[in-house]
């Protein structure tokens, strides 16, 4: 049987060497505070925006936000593979 000693550092170890967790958070003060006002501004503009009637749906405006992008990529590519024929 394994110790918790043991089990516990075999953790850390794939932790470490697989997961690499750590480079993705915000840890420092400044950047947390950045992060909290910059959503409690979005809520605010997006709250705006409903009450005058500018929106009308949360998630459909979320849905159709990149439509017109993903709509030029593929005409981009589509152009680009059809160039290939050529």
């Amino acid at each position: 049987m394994r110790s918790f000693n043991h089990d516990r550092k075999m953790l850390i170890n794939l932790h470490e060497k697989h997961w690499l967790i750590e480079h993705f958070q915000v840890r420092e003060q400044i950047a947390i505070r950045n992060h909290i006002f910059a959503s409690i501004c979005s809520y605010v503009r997006l709250q705006y925006l409903r009450v005058t009637d500018f929106i009308d749906n949360y998630y459909s405006l979320q849905r159709n936000l990149f439509n017109k992008v993903i709509s030029a990529f593929i005409l981009n590519f589509m152009h680009s593979i059809n160039n290939l024929d050529s």
